[in-house]
């Protein structure tokens, strides 16, 4: 699946060039987050093959990939999206991580376009369930609606170390 449908926009890897510009967005959206897990994880993302072979055991990280959601008439970043599975994760399961779209272009049809493709991408990993987390907090109330629109149950739900109320939710892929 693609996004070539919609005029000027693409789905393109995290890179070194483009990292900055995507820390800033999501720093803008998780601004509750704190502040180095998304660079630490995006920048991680971005190493030489050679390296995350070094740092990825390490950090129990088996796998750890971004894309950007890129405006090519505007240059600038939109979106991310990304996956990842833990060591300690069954072979056939990927987590979503870092999902989200510009508070400017919310309600768009990007966001659904993006989670698409990322539902697509971990069925090519072969994943049998897509797991994510994410907060009960108002302001992510239409993330949660498109989640159950496109078949992520809640499965569970806890505090995470700030005692903020997380959802898990995962949709089976085959």
């Amino acid at each position: 699946m693609n996004l070539q449908d919609l005029k000027n926009i693409s789905i393109e890897d995290l890179t070194v060039q483009n990292l900055y510009e995507t820390i800033f967005l999501v720093r803008s959206i998780f601004h509750y987050e704190k502040p180095f897990r998304a660079p630490f994880l995006f920048t991680l993302s971005v190493l030489p093959k050679w390296m995350k072979k070094i740092v990825f055991p390490f950090l129990k990280v088996e796998q750890l990939e971004f894309m950007v959601l890129v405006d090519n008439k505007d240059k600038k970043i939109i979106g991310t999206t990304g996956l990842f599975r833990m060591k300690d994760d069954p072979i056939d399961i990927q987590w979503l991580g870092w999902f989200c779209v510009s508070k400017h272009e919310e309600g768009c049809g990007f966001g659904k376009k993006m989670l698409n493709f990322t539902i697509e991408k971990a069925k090519e990993k072969n994943a049998r369930v897509l797991k994510l987390f994410t907060s009960d907090l108002d302001y992510e109330r239409r993330a949660q609606y498109l989640y159950e629109k496109l078949g992520f149950e809640v499965v569970g739900k806890g505090l995470d170390e700030d005692n903020m109320m997380l959802l898990y939710r995962e949709k089976l892929l085959r």
